[in-house]
């Protein structure tokens, strides 16, 4: 299940990448990271042209999992690339080890982006940056529906009977 939810996150951020950070362009996803077996969620190119690869995690694991993912997967394979996590609440001991490594952190739970507001047909997120949340209420409808068909789906392959995605489905 948290895998699903993850990769959700993924797309919003890949076609909302304004959530993260303003002038960002998507790249890849689900890429190698430098000549490793371990595969990056999200590459996007910041606006000095550098690259940025992002780790996306629904839920936080015990430090030593994180440690152990961010050491092997990021830490000793990108060089003179930016790194950000995302997740929902980072402990202090980890926010101090990405603060060590340069890591930069971004604190974003997917109920924070998709909420119920006028009956579930509008996305709405956290962004305390006025410019930024005017940009990304200009994109259209049409760019929802395909996050709220996602929703409808894994609420129908998962069981959610009284949930806020039945009441999508009745919208559509």
């Amino acid at each position: 299940m948290y895998e699903r939810l993850e990769t959700l996150l993924q797309k919003i951020l890949i076609k909302f990448p304004i959530i993260i950070e303003s002038d960002l362009r998507y790249l890849d996803n689900e890429y190698q990271l430098g000549n490793s077996n371990y595969i990056g969620d999200i590459l996007f190119l910041d606006s000095n042209n550098k690259r940025l690869n992002v780790e996306i995690k629904i839920r936080i694991p015990p430090y030593s999992v994180f440690k152990d993912q961010l050491l092997n997967r990021y830490i000793k394979n990108i060089d003179n690339e930016r790194v950000m996590y995302i997740a929902p609440k980072l402990t202090n001991k980890q926010r101090e080890f990405c603060i060590k490594y340069n890591i930069e952190i971004r604190e974003i739970d997917i109920s924070d982006i998709i909420t119920p507001y006028d009956t579930l047909t509008t996305i709405q997120i956290s962004i305390s940056n006025k410019e930024k949340l005017d940009n990304f209420k200009l994109f259209k409808r049409e760019s929802y529906n395909s996050i709220l068909i996602e929703l409808i789906e894994f609420g129908e392959e998962n069981n959610f009977k009284d949930s806020r995605i039945n009441k999508i489905k009745k919208l559509n």
